[in-house]
C-alpha cells in the first residue's frame, strides 16, 4: 500500500484511494509552484485564478488570493480544478513558459486527468 508523508498528504475526503493519492500529488505540486513564485507572480496568479470561470463539477470559481495565499488549504475540488487549468495559467506568467513548473504541470496533467477519469 502506498503511503504519502503527512506533510504532503491531502487530508480531506476523496472519492477513492487513488484520487486521495492524486490529490496529495497535486497539493505537493501546488505548494512547490507557489513557493517558487515571486510576490508579483503570486499576485498575477491570484488575479488569473479570480478570472477563471467555473466549469461544471471540475473547475470551481476560485478565490485566487486564498488559493495562492494558503496553497496547502485547498479543497479537493480546488486541487482538481488547479490540475485542469493550471498548465495554461503558469504559461501566462512572463518567463514561465519553459520553466520547470510549466513542464511539470503540463506533463502531470496529461497523465493524472486520464487516471482521474478512469477511477
Amino acid at each position: 500500500e502506498f503511503k504519502v508523508s503527512p506533510g504532503f498528504a491531502f487530508t480531506g475526503a476523496a472519492p477513492s484511494a487513488s484520487q486521495q493519492t492524486l490529490l496529495s500529488m497535486i497539493r505537493t505540486f501546488w505548494l512547490w509552484t507557489v513557493a517558487r513564485l515571486t510576490p508579483e507572480e503570486r499576485e498575477r496568479m491570484a488575479f488569473m485564478l479570480n478570472c477563471t470561470p467555473s466549469h461544471g463539477k471540475r473547475i470551481p470559481k476560485f478565490n485566487g488570493e486564498r488559493v495562492v495565499g494558503r496553497p496547502g488549504s485547498c479543497s479537493a475540488r480546488e486541487y482538481e480544478g488547479l490540475l485542469r487549468c493550471n498548465p495554461g495559467l503558469v504559461f501566462q506568467i512572463p518567463g514561465k513558459l519553459g520553466s520547470e513548473e510549466a513542464k511539470l504541470w503540463r506533463e502531470t496533467a496529461e497523465v493524472v486527468v486520464v487516471v482521474w477519469e478512469e477511477d
